[in-house]
C-alpha cells in the first residue's frame, strides 16, 4: 500500500474506530490518533474559525510550522522562515475620504455614502431635484422606481440602477443621488466595472429633511474618495530536499470562515457562530503534516517535496495565487 493510500484509507475510518479498532495496523492507528488530534486543535473554538488574518489563523500556522519542525522539514517561506506572507483585500472605506454638504450642511457618514466603484471626484453644482439636466447631479427616488415596478416580473432594481447610472452619465449628469430605499447598504467590496459618474446614497434621515420637496433646488457640494484596506494572510511552507531534479507539490487549504464575517457563510440569521471547518479544510491539513511525516520518513528518494498549507481559500484562492 502507497503513502498516499494509507493516508487515504486512515482519514476514510477515522470517524469509525470501534468497528476497525481489531483490523488496524499498529503503525495506522497511530496516524489516526495524529490525524485526531491534529483536527481537534484545528477545529477548536479558540481559533475562531481560522478566518485569514486573524488571531486564529496566526495560531493555526504556528500549530502546522511547529509540526513541519518536528517532521524534519526546511522552512521554505520568506526570509529562512516558514511563512509566506500576502495581502488580502479588505474592501474601501470611504469615510476619511468623502463628504457630501447639501445647501452648506453636512451630511454626516452614518447618512450617506459613495459607490465603492465610483471614480474618485469632486462634485459641485445646482440642481433642481426633478429636473435632469446636464452639467449637475442628479437624483432619483428608488421608492418611487419600485412602485412604479411593482408589476413587472421582469424589474431588477440592480440591474435598474446600474442602466440610470449610464442613462444620466450619458446625458451629461455629474454624478447621481439616489434615495428612498431602507435595504442599501455601503458594499466596500463592490464588484464590477469603474463608474462613469460617482454616485451617492442618502438614507432616510437625510432624505426626509432635504429631499422632500422635489421641486426645489439645492446647492451640492460632494466627494468620492476612499482608502484600500488591507490585512495579511500566511502561507506555511516545508521543504524536503532529496536532492532529486524534479520537485512534488502538496499543498492544502488550512483557513476557513471565522464567524462569516467576509459574507462567505451559508448562515442566514443574524447569530456570531463560529465556523470550526473541521472538515473544510482541517481534514486535509492534517492530512498534509501526516503525509509529509511518511515522506519523511520514506526510503524513496526519487523526488523533492515541497508542502504548502494555503491560508485565504475561503476569500478567493489569496494565499495560492499570491504563491
Amino acid at each position: 500500500m502507497t503513502l498516499f493510500q494509507r493516508i487515504v484509507m486512515a482519514i476514510t475510518i477515522f470517524g469509525s474506530l470501534p468497528a476497525y479498532a481489531q483490523k488496524i495496523k499498529k503503525s495506522d492507528k497511530l496516524v489516526i490518533s495524529q490525524l485526531e488530534s491534529h483536527i481537534s486543535y484545528l477545529a477548536d473554538d479558540k481559533l475562531e474559525g481560522r478566518r485569514a488574518g486573524t488571531p486564529g489563523e496566526a495560531l493555526a500556522r504556528t500549530y502546522i510550522s511547529k509540526q513541519f519542525e518536528t517532521i524534519g522539514l526546511e522552512p521554505k517561506g520568506e526570509k529562512n522562515g516558514w511563512l509566506q506572507e500576502f495581502p488580502i483585500f479588505e474592501g474601501k472605506d470611504y469615510h476619511q475620504n468623502s463628504y457630501l454638504f447639501i445647501n452648506g450642511n453636512e451630511i454626516s457618514r452614518e447618512h450617506f455614502f459613495p459607490y465603492a466603484l465610483s471614480p474618485e471626484k469632486i462634485v459641485e453644482g445646482m440642481p433642481s431635484i426633478a429636473l435632469k439636466e446636464s452639467g449637475v447631479p442628479w437624483f432619483i427616488d428608488l421608492a418611487a422606481e419600485k412602485e412604479a415596478n411593482q408589476g413587472n416580473p421582469h424589474f431588477d432594481a440592480d440591474n435598474n440602477i446600474q442602466s440610470k447610472i449610464k442613462a444620466a452619465a450619458d446625458k451629461g449628469a455629474t454624478a447621481l443621488v439616489l434615495y428612498n430605499d431602507p435595504t442599501h447598504q455601503y458594499n466596500p467590496k463592490q464588484k464590477g466595472d469603474p463608474l462613469p459618474i460617482p454616485v451617492f446614497f442618502i438614507d432616510s434621515v437625510a432624505s426626509k429633511k432635504y429631499l422632500s420637496d422635489e421641486t426645489e433646488s439645492l446647492e451640492i457640494k460632494a466627494k468620492a474618495g476612499f482608502k484600500e484596506k488591507q490585512r495579511s494572510g500566511n502561507n506555511v511552507i516545508g521543504y524536503i530536499n532529496n536532492g532529486a531534479p524534479y520537485t512534488i507539490l502538496i499543498g492544502a487549504h488550512f483557513d476557513h470562515l471565522g464567524y462569516g464575517e467576509d459574507g462567505n457563510s451559508m448562515l442566514r440569521t443574524s447569530e456570531k457562530l463560529i465556523h470550526n471547518g473541521a472538515d473544510d479544510n482541517a481534514s486535509g491539513t492534517a492530512a498534509l503534516i501526516e503525509l509529509a511525516r511518511m515522506i519523511k520518513k520514506d526510503k524513496a528518494k526519487k523526488a523533492n517535496y515541497l508542502f504548502v498549507a494555503f491560508s485565504g481559500e475561503e476569500l478567493g484562492l489569496f494565499g495560492s495565487k499570491y504563491y
